[in-house]
């Protein structure tokens, strides 16, 4: 089950806060899917939520994963953090992603 909308726009709103800034919202695929300064949605709904929505960080320093793991419980659904990937590039060295499903 995905994010209804309310999470949807609260989990992009939480994501900005811990980012700093306001970041620019991408569908998540191949091309997209290890992009930084951004928030990626997977699967968009007839309605305008998301299956899940994330956000990559690299080299995430740990106040913003404690930030994370405070804010992550204003949100219903299911929060993960993955720093483990399958493509083992220099993309993905160091890379955090942060989000909910």
């Amino acid at each position: 089950m995905g994010l209804s909308v309310k999470n949807t726009n609260k989990a992009i709103q939480i994501l900005e806060i811990i980012a700093g800034k306001s970041l620019k919202l991408y569908a998540y695929d191949e091309e997209t899917k290890f992009k930084t300064d951004v928030i990626l949605g997977a699967d968009r709904k007839f309605d305008g939520s998301y299956e899940s929505i994330c956000m990559n960080v690299k080299n995430i320093p740990s106040d913003v994963l404690d930030e994370f793991e405070v804010r992550s419980h204003d949100i219903g659904n299911s929060s993960y953090i993955r720093n483990e990937w399958e493509e083992k590039t220099e993309e993905t060295e160091n890379l955090t992603q942060i989000g909910w499903f």
